[in-house]
């Protein structure tokens, strides 16, 4: 009896797996059931991009490259992707979608990755978990307590990307940091503090901007951490919004 309750469990479990299907898939035809709509939408100066996360091989005969609606497509790059070495830069992979995009008349808006939501994911260069960068990265959580990926230390001056390449300056449409919300408090890491993270998330907007002069920067200011010092959130989002202003970014 033992054996048999063992296997129909096994059995009731491959069955259950393989039944199984991805809730997000319904939505993946979605698209053409208003492939041929109309809406009576007024011109104005807003753009509109088709974002891709980093599932950049998607933009490949995608419907966008055919709607004039859509200015182009704004993907996610890495940083463990564009410097797999130390000062070691690679920019192909930009480049490749860049010229894509540019051969059927639409623009790339860059997005910066140095924090991920699932722990397998990595989004720093492996020589920046090196002890000499106090491991670069760090495991954020949810306020259950539960591992939700990891962030670069953006508080540690040594932990700051140096160089993006000034050749897409004036090519691409834009270029944006991640969400300044981070799941990280002095009690996960010792090596945290508000101030420093400030800084740090300004000097990365200094930095974009002394990099990029002929299209738009921008930052995604939100919650600063999930169990930090939201009860300084207003005032930190208005240092952010203050510096924008200085630089002019949207």
């Amino acid at each position: 009896m033992p054996i048999f309750l063992f296997l129909l469990t096994i059995s009731f479990s491959i069955s259950a797996n393989a039944a199984w299907d991805n809730p997000t898939d319904r939505y993946k035809g979605e698209y053409k059931k208003h492939l041929n709509a109309s809406c009576p939408i007024a011109s104005d100066s807003m753009k509109h991009f088709v974002y891709f996360a980093k599932d950049r091989k998607a933009i490949k005969s995608h419907p966008l490259l055919n709607n004039p609606r859509f200015v182009g497509a704004q993907i996610m790059y890495s940083w463990s992707d564009l410097e797999p070495q130390k000062d070691v830069y690679d920019f192909s992979i930009i480049l490749e979608d860049y010229e894509y995009l540019k051969k059927h008349g639409k623009k790339l808006f860059i997005q910066l990755q140095d924090a991920t939501f699932y722990s397998e994911n990595k989004a720093v260069p492996n020589y920046l978990l090196d002890k000499v960068y106090d491991g670069g990265a760090v495991q954020q959580y949810t306020d259950d307590g539960n591992s939700a990926g990891s962030v670069a230390k953006r508080w540690n001056k040594q932990v700051r990307a140096q160089a993006l390449g000034r050749q897409f300056d004036g090519k691409i449409e834009g270029i944006n940091l991640q969400e300044t919300a981070i799941g990280v408090s002095v009690k996960t890491d010792p090596s945290f503090n508000e101030k420093d993270y400030v800084t740090g998330i300004k000097a990365n907007m200094l930095a974009l901007n002394r990099l990029f002069l002929l299209q738009q920067p921008c930052n995604m200011p939100t919650l600063l951490t999930v169990n930090g010092f939201l009860g300084k959130t207003k005032v930190t989002i208005k240092a952010f919004t203050n510096t924008a202003k200085k630089l002019e970014w949207d």
